[in-house]
């Protein structure tokens, strides 16, 4: 065979074109031994290491899928295979390149070439190890007989003894099902056991002398020699077409495999995670050990294992193996030409001109190794590559995307704190410069109003900075949160105090239950009510009324601040705790940086609370902090 490839390899660098390497795959290639399959294979890898397109072709003959094959070239030159020594059946039959010269005519020009040997030296019972014979499947055969034999006393049943021995050749057709059956559904072995079955209970219950294995006629003899001959053809054919639909529903199992490989590895977040599903995915399907082998990111020459089951499974001879194919980017191990003693097989997982890493599989004992298995796992190889550079590329394209979406908003941010910064002090500055330059011509009304103008802008000032400074604590983890009991009205009293001035256009109600304490950090629970007392005071046109009530419950506590203001637009209800949404949106009809509302958020799922907001019916906003556990005031 390495005679055919160097030929057709010469031509193609002769006329200066590329050739392929095509394997037709005929249902006799299933009957073929395990040593001849893995042979074929590891002369398909040398064609592609070669520098040929490797293309596999299902058709019932050689000859006729090489002419399908070659029915769209109008001109092209084809290497054919001859062995010097032919067999009586070569002989009787034409030669193949014969056949393909009478069919192809002037298109195609057919270069025979004389082979040294065979390929592989089989023993004549090869045939025999298609597949692994079960227990279950001599029982099958068996009881197919017993089936057939109960089939035959039916019939004797409605028939005399004349007519049934007239027409003997009736259960000579019935015993002639099961080895078609068994071969069809199992394979050879099972229909030559049940031709064999069927042949000798034919012989004992309906040939003379009957209850005997004897034939004592010739013409018994001639009947029962026909029997058994036709049902071993039948049996033959059965397991000729059993391995060519077992060769189909493996095409079909793979190509599913493949996709179901894609759909499991779709919902990884994560490298590590997709390397894991694959590793189980592709182990679960080949009932196989497997490894992926990763480049290492300082040095890439260097492979890692990523994934494995064990931490180093591999020999050092798997080692100088893993180093070919990384180095070449060709498939060695098992069943190719380079170390192909070993019982690890290694396909480089390659992406366009990227190579990715190593899919590294251990091929156990007596396991079937042909073409077919081996593009299966160079395309698991493919797809495995395809996942990980997608999500590479994924990753990248995500963390471009935050990154850009990062600096604008910082940009945003920056731009929104130093106007709000830069607008109350402008106001205090202008009201303590009037204030100090004309204040013993200003009455004393004025000189209250530019005080409590520049308190104001000051508080707001305030809120601002803490706001800010809140947030970028509590996003670090560096703000350490207390528990103690806690009586809200105070806290409520305090806060409604120290924003009287901002307040003054408002009416502030407040009832949050004075005997009640609730497990929080005071500290942070102020800045919280602060905060949503302030919102509302944003919000709402001058004259509104916001109110600050407690609500006891069988297990919980809920602290309500109402306005009876415009409510919040049902498109913000999303958002409006987002820390970005007024950036986004750019804000700029209230002041404030619009961190509040995300601190509110922070806080309370920090201490284990819950806030909620929602439109009251009569009008009005009304946000809701959900405390899971309270007790009453031991003080009251």
């Amino acid at each position: 065979m390495g005679v055919l490839l160097n030929a057709a390899n010469r031509r193609a660098q002769q006329l200066g074109t590329g050739w392929q390497a095509v394997f037709v795959e005929t249902p006799e290639y299933h009957l073929r031994s395990q040593a001849h399959q893995q042979k074929i294979l590891s002369f398909m890898t040398r064609a592609e290491e070669m520098g040929a397109q490797v293309r596999r072709v299902e058709a019932p003959t050689v000859e006729r899928g090489l002419i399908e094959y070659l029915q769209p070239y109008d001109e092209a030159e084809l290497f054919v295979g001859r062995h010097r020594h032919a067999n009586t059946i070569t002989r009787i039959h034409k030669p193949i390149y014969h056949q393909l010269e009478q069919a192809l005519k002037s298109r195609v020009t057919v270069h025979p070439v004389n082979l040294t040997g065979p390929i592989q030296n089989e023993s004549k019972l090869d045939v025999f190890r298609m597949r692994r014979l079960r227990i279950s499947h001599v029982i099958w055969s068996l009881f197919s007989v017993f089936l057939a034999y109960l089939l035959t006393e039916l019939i004797r049943s409605f028939m005399s003894v004349g007519e049934f021995n007239a027409a003997s050749y009736n259960a000579g057709a019935v015993f002639m099902l099961p080895p078609m059956i068994m071969a069809l559904r199992y394979g050879l072995i099972p229909g030559l056991i049940a031709a064999l079955g069927g042949f000798l209970t034919l012989n004992y219950f309906y040939i003379y002398p009957i209850y005997e294995i004897e034939l004592s006629a010739t013409h018994d003899m001639v009947n029962g020699a026909l029997f058994f001959g036709v049902a071993l053809v039948m049996a033959f054919y059965g397991s000729y077409n059993f391995a060519y639909a077992e060769s189909i529903r493996q095409r079909e199992r793979q190509i599913q495999a493949l996709l179901s490989i894609s759909e499991v590895v779709a919902q990884s977040n994560s490298r590590s995670e997709a390397l894991e599903k694959i590793h189980h995915a592709i182990s679960d399907l080949l009932e196989m050990d497997v490894a992926i082998l990763l480049p290492q990111t300082l040095n890439p020459q260097k492979l890692d294992i990523a994934y494995a089951e064990t931490e180093d499974p591999f020999s050092d001879r798997d080692h100088e193996a893993i180093e070919y194919c990384w180095n070449y980017l060709r498939t060695s191990g098992c069943a190719t030409p380079r170390y192909s003693n070993l019982n690890w097989r290694f396909e480089p997982m390659i992406t366009g001109q990227d190579r990715l890493g190593i899919l590294a599989i251990h091929i156990p004992p007596r396991c079937n190794i042909d073409v077919s298995f081996g593009q299966f796992v160079a395309a698991l190889a493919d797809q495995a590559g395809n996942i990980l550079e997608r999500l590479e590329l994924s990753k990248e394209i995500e963390s471009k995307r935050i990154s850009e979406e990062r600096e604008k908003l910082r940009s945003m941010l920056l731009s929104s704190v130093s106007h709000d910064l830069k607008t109350p002090l402008a106001s205090i500055i202008g009201s303590l410069s009037v204030y100090h330059g004309m204040y013993d011509a200003l009455p004393d009304a004025q000189k209250r109003e530019l005080t409590e103008t520049a308190l104001d802008e000051a508080q707001r000032l305030d809120s601002f900075i803490t706001n800010i400074l809140d947030m970028t604590r509590i996003e670090s983890g560096h703000v350490q949160f207390k528990s103690e009991w806690v009586n809200p009205t105070h806290i409520v009293h305090r806060v409604v105090k120290r924003l009287s001035q901002r307040l003054r256009h408002h009416t502030v109600v407040t009832t949050p239950n004075l005997e009640v304490e609730i497990m929080t950090d005071p500290i942070m629970l102020e800045q919280v009510i602060q905060n949503l007392i302030d919102n509302a005071a944003k919000y709402c046109p001058a004259g509104c009324t916001i109110r600050v009530e407690g609500e006891k419950g069988k297990d919980f506590y809920r602290l309500y601040v109402r306005d009876d203001g415009p409510g919040i637009p049902e498109e913000k209800f999303d958002s409006i705790f987002d820390k970005y949404a007024r950036l986004r949106q750019q804000d700029t009809k209230v002041a404030g940086t619009g961190l509040g509302l995300s601190i509110v958020k922070a806080v309370m799922e920090e201490q284990g609370g819950v806030v909620s907001v929602r439109n009251q019916p009569s009008g009005g906003a009304e946000f809701a902090l959900h405390f899971p556990d309270y007790r009453m005031d031991q003080a009251a």
